[in-house]
C-alpha cells in the first residue's frame, strides 16, 4: 500500500479562503483505500470554527530547531470523511483572526509549518512515499528533504510533488531574514535554486527541489512556461518542463451536487437542470437588488423570456462545436441550438473563424483548432467549461508507445 501525505496551509471543512482548501479536503477520500493510505497535515489555526477545534484529540508533542530558536510542536488529530487529518499546534504561529496576515509573519510561519510537517512524521509514525505540497506556503518541505532530513534513514526515498495553485503568490522576503528563519546556508541562495532577484522565494524552491511538479490544468501548465503568465518563474519552468504537468481540478460530488445542495435557490437534475439553471441565475441577480449592474439587468430579461420558452416545452439544446453556427439560432427537431457566440466572453471574430475552419473537416487536436481557426487559450478554455471539446485530444502528436 503506497502512503501519500498531503501538505497544506488549508482545508475544507476547517479553513478556507479559496480553492486550495476545495481540492485539499475532497481529493484524499476519492483515492482508492485499499491501495493508498492518503493523509494530511495542515496547522491548527486560533480562527478555525469551535465546532472544529473542540473534536480535535490531542496525539502529541516535542520541541524542535528552527535555525536558532527552539520552538513547541503539537501534533493534534481527527478523521473525518474517512481521511485522518493532523494539525500542527503552535499559538505563537498560528494565532490570530485569519489564516494569513503579514507577509513578514507568514514567512516564519510557513517556514515552521514546513519544518514541523517533516519533524512530526516520525513520531506520529507515518512515513509517506509521497509528499504532496501545496502552494509556497509548503515551498521550503522539498528543500528541507534534500537538506537536513536527508542523511536521516526515516525521510532517504520519501519523493515530493509541488502544485502551484496560484502562481502569482510566491512567498518572497529578503535572504538574510530567509536564512535566519529557516537555517538554510548561502548554498540554497543562488539564481539556479531559492534566489529570485535579491530575495529569497519558498515557491521557487519547492519547484527546484520537488521531484514533480503539477499545476491545476494542461492550458495553465503550457501558460506558465511564458513570460505573459509564468509571474518571473518561466524560464525555471521551462527548464523543468519535463517534470511538470497539469491535472485539472475536479469536484466534490457530494458536497456539489446540486439535488441536494442547500446553498443554491433552487435544486436541480439532469432531467430538469436547463431550467432550474436559469431560475438560479435570475435568483443570484434578485438578491443583488439595486447592486446589480446594466449587464445582469439587460441578462435578466433575456432569462425571463428563456424561462417562457422552457415553460411552453421549448428545448434549448447544448452548444456543439459543429452543429453549432457562429452566430445564428437553429432549429432542429430537438429544440434550438444556440450559437457559438453566445458562449460568454467567446465573441463573435472566434466564433466566426471556427465557422470557416470547420468547413474543411474535423480538427484532430485542441492544437490543430486553434492553428486552423486562430484562436487563442483564452478560447479553447471557455470552450472546455462549455463541454464543446471533450473527447478532443490536445495535440495531434502521436504516441511512440501507442
Amino acid at each position: 500500500m503506497k502512503k501519500i501525505l498531503f501538505a497544506a496551509s488549508e482545508s475544507v471543512p476547517f479553513i478556507k479562503t479559496g480553492g486550495l482548501a476545495d481540492v485539499v479536503g475532497s481529493l484524499p477520500k476519492y483515492f482508492d483505500k485499499e491501495k493508498f493510505d492518503v493523509r494530511v497535515m495542515l496547522p491548527k489555526y486560533m480562527c478555525m470554527k469551535d465546532e472544529w477545534k473542540e473534536k480535535l484529540q490531542y496525539h502529541t508533542h516535542f520541541y524542535m530547531d528552527l535555525n536558532w530558536r527552539k520552538q513547541y510542536v503539537g501534533v493534534l488529530e481527527m478523521e473525518y470523511d474517512g481521511i485522518r487529518f493532523y494539525f500542527i499546534d503552535n499559538e505563537y504561529y498560528f494565532n490570530g483572526y485569519a489564516p494569513y496576515g503579514d507577509i513578514y509573519a507568514d514567512i516564519e510561519k510557513f517556514a515552521f509549518f514546513s519544518r514541523a510537517v517533516l519533524s512530526a512524521l516520525p513520531v506520529i509514525g507515518f512515513r509517506p512515499d509521497i509528499i504532496h505540497c501545496h502552494d509556497w506556503h509548503t515551498g521550503l518541505i522539498p528543500v528541507y528533504l534534500k537538506d537536513s532530513f536527508a542523511y536521516s534513514e526515516f525521510y532517504q526515498g520519501i519523493k515530493s510533488i509541488m502544485t502551484i495553485h496560484n502562481l502569482k503568490f510566491q512567498g518572497v522576503w529578503d535572504i538574510n531574514t530567509i536564512k535566519d528563519i529557516a537555517g538554510l546556508s548561502d548554498y540554497y541562495f543562488t539564481s539556479d535554486k531559492l534566489k529570485d532577484y535579491d530575495n529569497g522565494n519558498y515557491l521557487k524552491g519547492g519547484i527546484v527541489y520537488a521531484d514533480w511538479v503539477t499545476t491545476v490544468s494542461d492550458t495553465y501548465a503550457e501558460e506558465i512556461k511564458m513570460p505573459f503568465y509564468g509571474e518571473g518563474l518561466d524560464g525555471l519552468l521551462r527548464a523543468r518542463s519535463n517534470c511538470l504537468s497539469g491535472i485539472v481540478n475536479g469536484i466534490d460530488y457530494d458536497e456539489y451536487n446540486p439535488e441536494t445542495d442547500e446553498n443554491i435557490a433552487k435544486n436541480y437534475s439532469v432531467a430538469n437542470f436547463r431550467k432550474e439553471k436559469v431560475k438560479n441565475k435570475m435568483k443570484e441577480i434578485d438578491l443583488q437588488g439595486n447592486a446589480a449592474t446594466t449587464k445582469d439587468k439587460n441578462m435578466y430579461a433575456i432569462l425571463e423570456l428563456v424561462l417562457e420558452m422552457y415553460e411552453r416545452g421549448i428545448n434549448f439544446l447544448p452548444i456543439d462545436l459543429y452543429k453549432s453556427h457562429s452566430t445564428k439560432f437553429q432549429i432542429e427537431d430537438e429544440g434550438i441550438r444556440p450559437p457559438l457566440n453566445s458562449v460568454p466572453g467567446l465573441g463573435t471574430v472566434a466564433a466566426q473563424g471556427i465557422e470557416t475552419a470547420k468547413k474543411d473537416g474535423k480538427f484532430m487536436s485542441i492544437d490543430d483548432m486553434k492553428i486552423r481557426s486562430k484562436i487563442g487559450n483564452s478560447v479553447v478554455e471557455l470552450l472546455t467549461k462549455m463541454g464543446c471539446l471533450t473527447g478532443m485530444s490536445q495535440s495531434n502528436q502521436m504516441s511512440l508507445f501507442g
